[in-house]
């Protein structure tokens, strides 16, 4: 299924005509990307392992939570993987809470033909009845 999905996203990627510039916000060489919900005041850290973060090779998502200094253990996470501006599929890890407001999942990011490498973690964080959303964009190899 997996090879299916994959080869899908490939074929889409060829076809598809228009691709909109996202910029890159999350520079996942060395340290993970922090942003802050200010509306709750939650703290979303995002990492990608190994590094550097490579096409079509299983890797590990990992989202940390933390609100006033410490961590959210009760929330629901889900994932979209992205190309912004390309249909490239639904690519959606599943995402676990392991501990401390650690969250955890695996999946692959398939290569575009085209050569481009910006992608985007759409990531919900569902917690008491409410939705927060945080995109992180980042560039693969």
């Amino acid at each position: 299924m997996k090879k299916m999905s994959v080869f899908f996203c490939l074929v889409v990627c060829i076809f598809m005509g228009s691709y909109a510039y996202a910029e890159v916000d999350c520079r996942l060489d060395g340290e993970p990307c922090v942003k802050t919900l200010a509306q709750d005041n939650i703290k979303v850290t995002f990492d990608i392992t190994p590094k550097p973060v490579v096409f079509m090779q299983e890797l590990t998502f990992k989202i940390t939570l933390h609100q006033d200094n410490r961590p959210i253990n009760d929330a629901k996470i889900t994932m979209d993987l992205n190309m912004p501006g390309m249909f490239m599929g639904k690519n959606s890890p599943a995402i676990k809470h392991l501990k401390d407001g650690i969250y955890e999942g695996r999946g692959i990011i398939p290569r575009c033909p085209s050569g481009k490498k910006v992608w985007q973690a759409n990531i919900s964080i569902e917690r008491k009845g409410m939705t927060a959303r945080v995109d992180f964009t980042f560039e693969g190899k």
